[in-house]
């Protein structure tokens, strides 16, 4: 879930918070710079009388990953706790203060939970592996290396299934889901979808924030590791994480 001071919607559920979202945006840097405000933050932070929150003053899993002063991007990855260790301050005083000093430009992800208890429905037949968002969140999220994730992290490193059933999950149980005809695997007859990696090296590699858009604009980028080429309707499209130029894609709908 990503964030900012001016919609920060992981702390709704805290009584100080209300202040907040009563008040113009203008003037939420003022309000942010108080002690009495901070110290009330503070309390609901850890608050019997809160009997939910989303979030639970677990900073290590606050992270920036955008600021607007690009003289400020040598802090995008870092999490809120590295942060406070680094310049020796209360991560709550860290957490606002580097918003302030941004003019509330900061993004900020949280991580509302691991992923360690999803084995088990990894592992359901009835369950499929796959993502699905309907909007270009391109500064927001970056999910879109959860295959490369899969087989590193919970193939190889944990070792939830084989191999061959890992890569069906991926391939030929969507495909075979949503009607994509001659596709999810290698037959004789079918496109010649193919991706070719080592899986003794395959992983996905940290998010990066590039600015390779029209324009200079940002996108958040993962890249992978251990891919060794991609090729599309029979033609090679990636080598080694760089495009070919070709372009032999065309697009699916289901039947």
């Amino acid at each position: 879930m990503d964030f900012k001071l001016d919609a920060g919607v992981i702390f709704d559920q805290l009584p100080c918070w209300g202040e907040v979202m009563r008040r113009k945006v203008s003037e939420l840097p003022a309000l942010f710079k108080t002690a009495e405000f901070r110290r009330r933050f503070r309390e609901d932070l850890v608050s019997d009388a809160v009997k939910f929150r989303i979030f639970k003053g677990d900073w290590g899993t606050v992270k920036i990953t955008m600021t607007g002063d690009a003289s400020r991007r040598n802090l995008i990855g870092k999490s809120i706790a590295e942060l406070a260790t680094e310049i020796k301050a209360d991560p709550v005083d860290a957490f606002f203060d580097v918003a302030l000093d941004d003019g509330l430009r900061t993004e900020f992800s949280y991580c509302l939970s691991g992923d360690e208890h999803r084995g088990p429905s990894l592992l359901d037949e009835d369950n499929m592996i796959g993502l699905s968002d309907a909007g270009a969140h391109l500064t927001l999220l970056a999910d879109h290396a959860y295959t490369t994730y899969f087989l590193g992290r919970w193939i190889r490193e944990r070792g939830l299934m084989p191999l061959e059933q890992g890569v069906r999950k991926l391939t030929q149980v969507p495909a075979q889901l949503f009607g994509i005809r001659e596709r999810g695997a290698l037959v004789e007859g079918y496109f010649a979808d193919v991706t070719l990696f080592d899986p003794d090296r395959v992983i996905d590699l940290p998010t990066a924030l590039v600015y390779d858009l029209p324009g200079g604009g940002p996108r958040l980028l993962t890249r992978a590791e251990g891919i060794e080429s991609v090729i599309v309707n029979g033609q090679l499209t990636v080598e080694r994480g760089e495009l070919s130029g070709a372009n032999a894609g065309q697009v699916l709908r289901a039947s």
